[in-house]
């Protein structure tokens, strides 16, 4: 059976075991949580990491990276329920895009 719309919005898609989720709220202090699991962000020219806050990210998550150019990029620290960093081998001279998606097991 197949479903056809122009328009879906939904906070989560969970497909064969894979869960997408998308969403910001806000904390007791107004601040911006985010409860997505993919996402972008910017590594500024002439820094060799970002920590994105994250309250999806687990210690067990699986976390894909795709720069937008071709160098060496990782996640080198999780916080669980808090943040996580992404890291460059080498200092880059212009701004690198970075997109992130945080898989994890749906059990």
């Amino acid at each position: 059976e197949r479903l056809k719309a122009k328009k879906i919005e939904v906070e989560e898609i969970e497909v064969a075991g894979v869960s997408i989720r998308s969403s910001v709220d806000k904390n007791e202090n107004g601040e911006e949580i985010d409860n997505s699991n993919l996402g972008k962000v910017v590594i500024p020219a002439g820094e060799k990491s970002i920590v994105v806050k994250n309250s999806v990210v687990k210690k067990d998550s699986y976390i894909m990276l795709t720069p937008n150019q071709p160098v060496a990029v990782g996640t080198t620290k999780i916080i669980p329920e808090k943040s996580f960093e992404i890291s460059l081998n080498k200092i880059q001279n212009k701004d690198l895009i970075v997109n992130w998606f945080i898989l994890k097991k749906i059990k």
